[in-house]
């Protein structure tokens, strides 16, 4: 007499469960999309204001660079990409030595101050302050249309 014991589980396909899951990726996606082109119209309309041309806000990096130009200096946006080569060289360095992982953090930390700064220069040049500054940190899908499309107004580069 054998007492064995098979512990496996078998599960039938469930049409249900993978309908639903495809459903919920396909709401992610559609929501993505639908935020991606508010963002893109937001920043054209940011752009036209300033006295840019707004299909600049749809070519990726030439964006981040137009947004430089506009609220500070260009050489902070080369700047910023060489930081991020850096950073991304560092990280892949990283299991050589822990050397890397300092040079990984310190790129990082000055990524992060460098935006920062980029964020409320933005908010500066349109008249706002410390608390638009931090509200186009953390939600700059909300911050960004109020930008482009409320009554703010572009003052030139802040100091």
């Amino acid at each position: 007499m054998s007492y064995e014991t098979h512990y496996y589980a078998s599960y039938p396909a469930d049409g249900g469960l993978i309908a639903t899951i495809l459903s919920m990726m396909g709401v992610i996606i559609f929501v993505s999309m639908i935020l991606a082109i508010l963002m893109i119209v937001s920043l054209w309309r940011v752009f036209k204001k300033a006295g840019e041309e707004g299909w600049k806000a749809i070519i990726p990096f030439y964006n981040q660079y137009t947004l430089y130009k506009i609220v500070w200096d260009t050489k902070y946006f080369f700047v910023t990409l060489a930081l991020i080569v850096v950073l991304w060289l560092s990280l892949w360095l990283t299991s050589l030595t822990s050397i890397f992982m300092i040079l990984y953090l310190a790129c990082l930390l000055a990524l992060v101050v460098i935006q920062i700064k980029a964020t409320h220069k933005l908010s500066k040049s349109f008249g706002h302050g410390g608390g638009f500054t931090v509200g186009l940190i953390f939600l700059s899908v909300v911050f960004i249309p109020m930008l482009g499309f409320g009554t703010s107004q572009y003052q030139g580069k802040p100091d």
